[in-house]
C-alpha cells in the first residue's frame, strides 16, 4: 500500500520522466519515486484559501530541522500550520496525523507536535481591527499594529483567514485573530 514519503530534494524534470519512462515499461515505483512525482505535479496553492487546511498550510516551515514543522498536523479535527514565528489553526475534517502540505497526502511520522497552547499568549486584550500602518525596513515590507512591528506577510495571511466574523486581540508577545468558526491565527512581534 502507498504512503507519502516527503522527498529530501525535489526530484528535476529528468528524474521525473526516467520514473515515469520506467514505469510505462512495466517497472513498479518506489513509495519515494510516487512521492517525488505527486510533489512534483501537484496544483500550485490559490491567493484565496478555498478551505481551512489550504489556510493553515501557508503557516508551513520549509526545509527546518524540525522536520514536524514541515508538515501540517492534524489533531481532534482541527488542523494546524507552524513555522516557529506565526501559528495558523482552522477545523477539518481529516484524520489525526501529519500530512504534506503540498499534495495533502499523509505523511509517515511518528513526531511529537510542540505544545501550542503553551505558546499562545494569556495576557491579550481586545482591540478594534487592526489599522496597519505599512512600511519598509531595508528590502522587507513590516506592519506597525499599535506600537507593535509584525512582518506583513504574516498579518496577509490572517486577513486571509476563511471567515468573516473576527476578534481581535494584542499583548507584548503576539498578535491573534479569532474566528466563531474555530479559525485561530497568532503572530509574534519582532524585536525592536
Amino acid at each position: 500500500m502507498f504512503k507519502y514519503q516527503p522527498p529530501m530534494k525535489k526530484f528535476t524534470k529528468a528524474q521525473c520522466f526516467a520514473v515515469i519512462e520506467r514505469m510505462t515499461e512495466g517497472e513498479q515505483p518506489s513509495n519515494l519515486e510516487l512521492s517525488a512525482l505527486l510533489q512534483q505535479f501537484a496544483p500550485s496553492a490559490h491567493a484565496k484559501p478555498k478551505t481551512g487546511f489550504d489556510w493553515v498550510k501557508q503557516a508551513v516551515a520549509k526545509k527546518d530541522v524540525r522536520s514536524y514543522l514541515n508538515t501540517v498536523y492534524v489533531n481532534d479535527g482541527m488542523a494546524h500550520g507552524c513555522d516557529g514565528r506565526h501559528l495558523l489553526i482552522a477545523p477539518t475534517d481529516r484524520d489525526n496525523g501529519y500530512y504534506c502540505p503540498r499534495t495533502g497526502q499523509p505523511v509517515d511520522e511518528s513526531l511529537k507536535y510542540p505544545d501550542i497552547d503553551r505558546v499562545k499568549p494569556k495576557d491579550t486584550q481586545p482591540i478594534d481591527t487592526p489599522e496597519p500602518e505599512y512600511f519598509f525596513h531595508g528590502k522587507e515590507e513590516r506592519v506597525r499594529i499599535n506600537g507593535q512591528i509584525y512582518q506583513s506577510i504574516y498579518f496577509k495571511r490572517m486577513l486571509n483567514m476563511p471567515s468573516t466574523e473576527v476578534n481581535w486581540f494584542q499583548s507584548i508577545t503576539g498578535l491573534v485573530c479569532e474566528s466563531d468558526q474555530g479559525h485561530y491565527a497568532l503572530i509574534l512581534p519582532l524585536r525592536q
